[in-house]
């Protein structure tokens, strides 16, 4: 089993650096992919990094793209979730399944923005497939998909830019911590806004 799932993650990280080859338009198809179907994190984040590093000048146009192309592929999994219903997260533990419901339910765009915006091995699309299934405003979803991906894509061209050859070291050892710090930023001033309209409410 274990040989199956390393030949089947060689053949995937062989296709991504197929893709990569094409430049922005391989770009374009890998981060598409990843969010929809095919698990190509790894390869989408190092894309942007390897094509802005050796491009700078088109880092801008790398981050845009690689911003549509997940959020078409998020839309085709939140169309998923819509069409499938609950019989979608199957996959997913009945813990998961419970917690993604509940954030979503209360906090729908900052639920789908934070986990837009964390790295791997955060579970995204499990949040994704929820927003369809617990039908999450798709004008909501899709700008909460825009600014979770758009600012990390946006982190990744950027440090490419300025580091260059180590870019991929330094996002490796301090994405994550700052994903979560970012993370951490915004779910303090939700709850802040949340307390702030509740004392409103009950002034009013």
């Amino acid at each position: 089993m274990k040989l199956i799932i390393s030949k089947i993650i060689a053949a995937l990280t062989e296709l991504g650096n197929l893709l990569l080859s094409f430049g922005g338009l391989g770009l374009f198809i890998i981060t598409l992919l990843d969010s929809a179907f095919v698990p190509l994190p790894v390869v989408a984040d190092s894309a942007v990094i390897v094509l802005s590093a050796a491009r700078p000048g088109m880092m801008p146009f790398y981050v845009i793209g690689a911003t549509v192309g997940s959020t078409i592929g998020c839309l085709v999994l939140y169309w998923l979730g819509l069409k499938g219903g609950e019989a979608v997260l199957t996959r997913f533990t009945q813990r998961n399944r419970a917690r993604a419901q509940r954030l979503l339910e209360r906090y729908d765009m900052m639920t789908v923005l934070i986990s837009a915006l964390l790295p791997p091995p955060f579970p995204f699309k499990i949040f994704v497939l929820s927003s369809g299934v617990f039908h999450i405003r798709i004008s909501r979803f899709i700008a909460a998909i825009i600014l979770g991906r758009g600012f990390r894509y946006a982190l990744q061209g950027y440090l490419a830019v300025r580091f260059r050859e180590d870019a991929t070291r330094i996002i490796k050892e301090n994405y994550p911590a700052i994903g979560l710090a970012l993370a951490g930023v915004l779910i303090g001033g939700l709850l802040l806004y949340n307390l702030w309209r509740r004392r409103e409410a009950a002034a009013g």
